[in-house]
């Protein structure tokens, strides 16, 4: 009974190194002195060691996947920001439909196409200039989250305090009017020849047509009515009083520069034109 027991045993071993080792055998390769092949035994790496490769190639594959929000215009950052920009929008549809103070539902709504609009029309009519910059979040110059968060604060403390201020009514729904003209006015500009030649060092005749035939300079146009309707949409005095001083002071030194620009490839025609075609921007001539 013992010695079945342990012959037993011993095969399961043997069946078992087998398995593990998988043995095979290659011959060796005859050296120049013509010497008989001989039979070298290799094994193959076993179970244990496969699985640890294979983890190893998975986390090597998984360090080299793109990260979300890293600044590359690639399909999952693209994806990514487009589902932000939906929900958000769809959240604020919802709270301006279902809410007793629909301000701040029109605002998320109003940033939100703000920042898709651009990103739409450039990718239908620059696809050479189309980037995550389109999306107007990647520029860190002005503090551009920190103005929406004293919008922000600013509605919920005067909501607290003063209800009867915050009121929905015609005011409001002007504002909101003033960001959908604001918004429209930046696509046009998108649209347009002149836009979208603007960085191509060669001259072109000059675009006085579509949009450009009444506004000057219709894609600032766009971002300053657009960011003082939100103000007027959310009845924030003091957002309104900061936007229209920082915008004053962005947009006058912008359009001051793409004057000088335009002048030096227009010369007369540009003068002409200008003196034509107002800015429709308080105090920009």
């Amino acid at each position: 009974m013992d010695s079945d027991s342990s012959s037993t045993d011993t095969e399961e071993f043997e069946a078992q190194r087998r398995i593990d080792q998988r043995i095979t055998f290659r011959p060796r390769p005859q050296s120049n002195g013509g010497g008989s092949g001989r039979i070298q035994i290799s094994s193959r790496p076993s179970s244990i060691d496969s699985r640890a490769t294979a983890s190893s190639l998975l986390r090597q594959q998984q360090q080299q996947q793109p990260v979300l929000f890293d600044g590359t215009h690639t399909p999952r950052n693209i994806a990514a920001i487009s589902f932000l920009l939906g929900l958000g929008g769809g959240i604020g549809v919802a709270a301006a439909w279902l809410s007793s103070t629909p301000q701040m539902g029109l605002f998320l709504l109003a940033v939100a196409l703000f920042h898709f609009a651009d990103y739409l029309a450039t990718s239908i009519y620059q696809v050479h200039k189309l980037d995550l910059q389109a999306y107007l979040f990647m520029n860190k110059q002005h503090c551009y989250e920190g103005y929406h968060a004293i919008a922000w604060l600013e509605f919920a403390i005067e909501y607290y305090h003063f209800p009867s201020l915050k009121r929905i009514g015609l005011l409001n729904y002007m504002g909101f009017g003033l960001v959908v003209i604001g918004l429209l006015c930046r696509v046009l500009a998108i649209m347009s020849p002149r836009y979208q030649n603007a960085s191509k060092s060669a001259q072109r005749p000059l675009d006085t047509n579509g949009i450009y035939r009444m506004i000057r300079h219709p894609y600032f146009f766009g971002l300053y009515w657009w960011a003082i309707g939100v103000q007027i949409t959310l009845l924030n005095p003091v957002g309104l009083a900061i936007f229209v001083f920082m915008l004053h002071d962005t947009l006058s030194q912008r359009i001051k520069l793409e004057d000088q620009n335009l002048q030096r490839l227009y010369h007369d025609i540009w003068n002409n034109y200008k003196a034509a075609t107002p800015t429709w921007l308080p105090f920009i001539p």
